[in-house]
């Protein structure tokens, strides 16, 4: 997700039908510079270059959404009928990279395992989401110390794993984190103290998203990978 304002002007966006590196390009109706969906670059037109700013978000079920925000605003669905996906095939095919047929760029990870791509500043890396999902949390390190957090029913989230001056180390208990130094609980979706010495305190949040392997590597070959 990213903030729709361009040097600080509003502006609407349109899907070209195009992709570069097997993910879509969008457009802007101002100027139809062309966008890369996987990380908010210009890659032709007046805007060439320039980035959009992003918005944390996380792809997780309605039902978990609800107990996150349950004051949340819903985009209402289409309501027109539709029987399983059309890319039911594409998911379940692990051989099949692509539109074209891509090949595997980094052979670290099988090409369409799913990951946790992480930005962290200049760094970047990958999880494995059955590794997350086993675990609960993984400490990894990007250009700094990280921390990935299973999210129910979703992909993950990632913080820089600092609050008050204090680097701090996490366990997850009953959907709630735990800080080994203070015995603080967090919350793993807002990455905020809800309880205990560090109530208040909040992880500055990195940006992560579940993505097939093969993408994540094409955009960002020199990944760190947890196995």
């Amino acid at each position: 997700m990213y903030v729709r304002e361009i040097e600080g002007k509003e502006t609407t966006f349109g899907v070209s039908g195009a992709l570069w590196r097997d993910a879509l390009i969008f457009f802007d109706r101002d100027t139809e510079s062309y966008w890369s969906q996987i990380d908010g670059r210009s890659l032709t037109g007046d805007h060439k270059g320039k980035r959009l700013v992003k918005y944390p978000s996380v792809q997780t079920s309605w039902g978990e959404w609800k107990k996150m925000h349950p004051d949340t605003l819903v985009l209402k669905p289409d309501t027109r009928s539709r029987t399983g996906s059309p890319y039911a095939h594409y998911f379940e095919d692990p051989d099949k990279m692509g539109v074209l047929g891509t090949k595997n760029p980094d052979k670290r990870l099988p090409g369409k395992t799913l990951v946790l791509g992480i930005e962290a500043g200049s760094s970047y890396a990958a999880v494995p989401l059955r590794r997350l999902e086993k675990k609960g949390v993984l400490e990894l390190d990007a250009d700094g110390p990280v921390v990935a957090i299973r999210s129910p029913g979703g992909d993950g989230f990632a913080y820089r794993p600092v609050a008050d001056g204090m680097r701090l180390h996490f366990t997850l208990e009953d959907g709630q984190l735990i800080d080994r130094e203070t015995g603080s609980r967090w919350d793993p979706a807002a990455g905020k103290a809800v309880a205990g010495l560090m109530e208040g305190e909040t992880l500055p949040r990195l940006d992560a998203r579940k993505i097939f392997w093969f993408v994540w590597a094409g955009f960002h070959p020199e990944t760190v990978v947890v196995k």
